[in-house]
């Protein structure tokens, strides 16, 4: 006789939820981690011409490597539940950050508004996970 296999458990919304918002996040982290590799995509993402200061070029390039960092952990988050936490608030941090010198600096350029509205992006989708966990856990309680 052949061995029925248990039905595996359905994911509750709750947890498509955050692995979506993770998802999601972790990809608008990534395209400004390309500029690391690619020094030309500062051209398309920051309007910065190929013979800006080449200071600010390094530093645009080191903020790619540190965006690459956030998006593959809030990568890594979506099957490591314990660094989810972790992982939201340093994002959500950095994008807070971002949005509120950019507010200082009202009004911004086209290039630093869509950046603006990614960030706001970002952190409208890690609320939404923290929130997720926080409902998740006090439904164990």
């Amino acid at each position: 006789a052949t061995r029925v296999k248990p039905m595996q458990a359905e994911k509750p919304a709750r947890e498509w939820l955050i692995q979506g918002a993770l998802l999601l996040a972790g990809l608008i982290h990534l395209l400004p981690a390309a500029s690391f590799f690619q020094a030309g995509l500062l051209t398309e993402l920051y309007a910065l011409s190929p013979g800006s200061n080449l200071d600010l070029i390094l530093l645009m390039r080191h903020r790619g490597a540190m965006f690459g960092l956030l998006a593959m952990a809030l990568l890594a988050a979506i099957w490591h539940r314990p660094w989810r936490g972790l992982c939201i608030a340093w994002t959500a941090l950095s994008d807070l950050a971002f949005l509120l010198l950019m507010i200082s600096a009202w009004p911004p350029s086209a290039s630093l508004l869509r950046i603006f509205q990614a960030d706001v992006l970002s952190l409208a989708l890690l609320l939404s996970a923290a929130m997720a966990m926080r409902s998740a856990r006090s439904a164990r309680a």
